[in-house]
């Protein structure tokens, strides 16, 4: 019994004459758009044909996102116990129509030739062994497979620095890939691309924990949690010490440590980001910040930007947030509790490369600057969101 059915064709002319020498002229029906394919064929047939043309359109979808020089290359493909016992003169004929080099092995077949045909020749290998693995599966029950996959995997700003890497991981995998900016495609045995995956997941996670402050409590995997410091570790001296340095007459009475998930990965993505940029004006600090009359938890807890330029205050130096690294000046911008108790931030501040200060209305930082410092007094101001993290609230009040 045969089947009528029309195929819209790739617009590649070079891809629809591949397709046409497929279909035996008895199997095409007249059709005056040359755009379409017109056949009558037995459903086997029409199955096999129509995984040939989508293998066709996903290597022009895949050359059309990405210009793919014509130099040589060579690629090492595995061959599925599906295809490789009864198809291996029709894989042989696909490499030969596309003028591919080729040595076939028993689980491999090596092709080398212009990487676009290289290409092409892997997308259709792609959908030809699902569609065998589909039809075999009974069959070949017992065997142990070898999945073909193709996955396209997004990229973050952890993943672009380690480009070199994540290569080398590739070949070593055999894996084809294509990259652009945010995207990698890469094509091979089912295992191994899932091992790519986990690869890039695990540089992201490296890359990340990294860049997270150093008393950072990882087994607190709550989405927001408020950790009071206990005054005798070695993280409460650091704070204090910073602290008294200009607030000598003043005691700090709780230091509560800010772990707010949210707050914390934009901040992360923001100092990768300038790692991956501009790795030379890297420069992250921790200084006090005051909040007046507004509550502190409302910049820490209430907020999704955390210290927001939005509700800043026009100073010196325009509309900007203002952190200082003397806790004294902060004191001067205290909030007070209804205890009459005394707090401050210690923040952590991405300031990056600092322009001097001169007395102006700006609202961001000049061209090529991450930040205005104000010389001689430590003081400095941001004017983005996410390049500031509220890492620790100060209580204090008077006395030793």
């Amino acid at each position: 019994m045969s089947y009528q059915k029309i195929f819209n064709l790739p617009k590649d002319h070079q891809l629809q004459k591949k397709i046409r020498k497929q279909v035996r002229p008895d199997e095409m029906n007249p059709d005056p758009d040359h755009n379409k394919l017109n056949i009558s064929v037995p459903y086997d047939r029409l199955n096999e044909i129509k995984h040939y043309i989508q293998g066709m359109k996903d290597a022009e979808s895949t050359l059309n996102k990405k210009k793919i020089k014509e130099d040589l290359v060579q690629q090492k493909l595995p061959l599925h116990i599906a295809v490789k016992t009864d198809s291996m003169d029709f894989i042989k004929q696909q490499i030969r129509d596309l003028q591919l080099k080729y040595d076939m092995g028993e689980a491999f077949v090596l092709v080398q030739g212009p990487s676009k045909q290289v290409l092409i020749f892997t997308a259709w290998l792609f959908e030809y062994t699902n569609n065998a693995i589909s039809g075999q599966t009974a069959k070949y029950e017992g065997f142990q497979e070898i999945h073909l996959v193709q996955e396209k995997i997004s990229l973050s700003t952890f993943h672009r620095v380690n480009r070199a890497k994540i290569f080398e991981k590739a070949d070593n995998l055999n894996l084809t890939r294509e990259i652009t900016h945010d995207v990698l495609l890469v094509s091979g045995r089912k295992s191994e691309v899932h091992e790519l995956q986990s690869y890039l997941q695990k540089i992201e996670a490296d890359a990340k924990n990294d860049l997270y402050p150093k008393y950072w409590d990882f087994y607190n995997d709550a989405a927001f949690a408020e950790i009071e410091v206990a005054q005798d570790s070695e993280e409460f001296l650091m704070v204090d010490t910073e602290f008294k340095k200009t607030m000598p007459q003043f005691k700090i009475t709780k230091l509560t440590r800010i772990q707010n998930k949210h707050l914390m990965d934009q901040f992360i993505h923001t100092l990768h980001k300038q790692l991956e940029i501009r790795p030379e004006f890297f420069n992250r600090k921790l200084l006090f910040h005051g909040t007046k009359g507004l509550a502190p938890s409302v910049i820490y807890k209430d907020s999704d930007s955390g210290f927001d330029t939005q509700y800043a205050n026009d100073g010196a130096q325009g509309r900007g947030l203002y952190f200082a690294g003397n806790a004294s000046y902060s004191h001067g911008y205290r909030h007070t509790t209804k205890n009459n108790t005394f707090q401050m931030f210690f923040a952590d501040v991405y300031a990056g490369r600092s322009a001097a200060a001169v007395n102006t209305t700006r609202n961001k930082a000049p061209t090529g600057y991450d930040s205005v410092e104000v010389k001689g007094a430590n003081h400095f101001i941001i004017y983005d969101n996410f390049r500031s993290y509220p890492l620790y609230l100060i209580d204090y009040q008077q006395g030793n």
